[in-house]
């Protein structure tokens, strides 16, 4: 764990992980490591006073851009210790960062974000000056080395469709950004998501997914144990993936 002056510069808790977070072979999911750090990231905003309230006062959210993960090992249903923290601004977006731990500090799961501020007025990006001021940054601590570069979109061919639908989408009006990792899980055979886990997980988000739109998956095998996505709502790229298990 982080031993840093600042009480909030690293925002740390303990989180629970319950039956829900793992499939039948106790493989730790994506979708519970990234709720699990979205919440920490939520709970360092309130805890600051930059919460719901306070976005929507100032007419805006926050849209996640990038997002990669990594996942060391499933830990036992129970409870976990997470860490987040603001790294600081990459070009116009956000940088935060997480770590999930066992009790013993072990750790279980890592992952980058990259935010963007955007309107709800008219759906643009902000600039950085709209972020929070005073938000405390810890550029010198770092879940991974390097923020997640910009995938490429490659030709391949369509896999599957889903329907967006009224379970799929959060209080912004767009599918929640965690039906991304399940739609990708879901698209693949059963028989190898349950003898894998998913090592690695990056996800760059295009544009938004909205009820009543059918997702287009395109899917290809890169090499053993490397999947790559491309998915679009029509002719808008919706967003672009890559995936390894392991």
């Amino acid at each position: 764990m982080a031993d840093l002056n600042h009480p909030l510069r690293v925002y740390q808790r303990e989180l629970f992980l319950g039956v829900d977070a793992f499939d039948a072979a106790s493989h730790l999911k994506p979708v519970a490591v990234l709720a699990k750090m979205q919440e920490l990231g939520t709970s360092q905003c309130e805890v600051l006073g930059y919460d719901e309230a306070w976005m929507q006062e100032q007419g805006f959210f926050w849209v996640m851009v990038r997002m990669h993960l990594e996942i060391y090992h499933a830990p036992p249903v129970g409870f976990i210790r997470g860490e987040t923290w603001r790294v600081g601004n990459v070009g116009a977006l956000w940088r935060r960062d997480y770590l999930l731990h066992d009790l013993s500090g072990h750790k279980q799961a890592a992952g980058v974000a990259l935010w963007a501020l955007v309107s709800r007025k008219n759906r643009q990006v902000l600039r950085p000056e709209h972020y929070p001021q005073g938000f405390p940054s810890t550029p010198e601590y770092l879940a991974l080395a390097e923020p997640p570069k910009k995938l490429v979109v490659q030709e391949m061919p369509l896999w599957t469709e889903f329907p967006v639908v009224y379970s799929d989408l959060d209080s912004n009006g767009h599918a929640h950004n965690g039906r991304y990792t399940e739609w990708l899980l879901d698209a693949l055979p059963a028989e190898l998501v349950m003898t894998h886990q998913v090592g690695r997980l990056q996800i760059d988000f295009r544009s938004e997914a909205y009820l009543g739109e059918v997702l287009q998956l395109h899917a290809a095998k890169e090499n053993p144990g490397v999947w790559r996505f491309a998915a679009y709502t029509g002719e808008r790229l919706c967003f672009v993936a890559e995936m390894q298990l392991v």
